[in-house]
């Protein structure tokens, strides 16, 4: 749900798209250049929603549904998974494997100036990613939750009995 009350929603499966919820229910995005979004391969992942009434989701690469619902891929050589928004939304961060990317969010949604932001320490690939109003990114990976500064500088691993991949 983005700061204005709209809500998304990733429809996996045949024929997956990302839905509007709320205020509205409807197909908000699911196609890209024309094909169905399924022609992209792999699974339709995470997703953030911005202020801007638009998406961002990972689905094998990064996308951006503008508020249109018209979609654009973002980034070079990313193994995308969890992804999050900056509080001020003008960074859009996402696991790619081992590492955390960082991207700038122009004043369309665009991204632009990809750059390795973080390296995850404790070993494994990052998965679903949340950011508190300070700016620390927490990254969950099978050995318990890892923390980011603002600044990329690893804080460290809150411990989970069990592995806690989303």
């Amino acid at each position: 749900m983005n700061s204005k009350g709209v809500l998304f929603l990733n429809s996996r499966g045949v024929n997956p798209a990302i839905l509007e919820l709320a205020p509205k229910r409807q197909t908000f995005a699911s196609k890209y250049q024309g094909d169905p979004l399924d022609c992209l391969g792999g699974v339709l992942n995470d997703l953030i929603a911005d202020s801007k009434g638009g998406a961002y989701f990972t689905m094998g690469g990064l996308y951006y549904a503008d508020p249109k619902g018209a979609i654009a891929k973002y980034g070079d050589n990313l193994r995308t998974n969890g992804i999050i928004l900056s509080p001020d939304e003008k960074t859009l961060y996402v696991t790619n494997g081992g590492t955390l990317a960082a991207l700038e969010v122009q004043k369309d949604g665009s991204l632009t100036n990809q750059r390795e932001f973080a390296k995850l320490e404790a070993g494994g690939g990052g998965d679903g990613s949340t950011v508190d109003s300070t700016g620390r990114i927490y990254v969950s990976s099978n050995p318990g939750v890892q923390v980011i500064g603002p600044d990329g500088k690893y804080l460290g691993l809150i411990p989970t009995p069990r592995n806690i991949i989303s």
